[in-house]
């Protein structure tokens, strides 16, 4: 099991920029006088599921590869019209409102 002193040493050693809020709000809880052995619990939960998240590198990656096929659609000449587009985007979420409704 990872040690409180092992947490707080990744914690303080992260420079992740997509993880700065989280990290300045960890080190605010961990100030905190009331916080005990619940920072414990707090800060390994927070870090389990930071690794589940995709890297930036691997969004990046992703991204990349939707441009790619993207610009590949265009040179083969498969494009839409925009007005098209943004009419079924907002088909799209109308429908989404009317499901959301009571």
């Amino acid at each position: 099991m990872t040690t409180r002193q092992q947490l707080l040493q990744e914690l303080d050693t992260t420079s992740d920029e997509m993880l700065i809020p989280v990290l300045e709000f960890l080190r605010v809880l961990k100030s905190h006088p009331n916080m005990g052995d619940e920072f414990n619990v707090v800060l390994s939960q927070t870090l389990a599921l930071l690794d589940e998240q995709p890297s930036y590198e691997e969004w990046l990656a992703s991204v990349q590869s939707k441009v790619r096929v993207g610009l590949e659609q265009i040179e083969q000449g498969e494009l839409l019209d925009g007005e098209t587009v943004v009419a079924n985007l907002l088909d799209k979420i109308e429908e989404q409102r009317n499901s959301e409704a009571p």
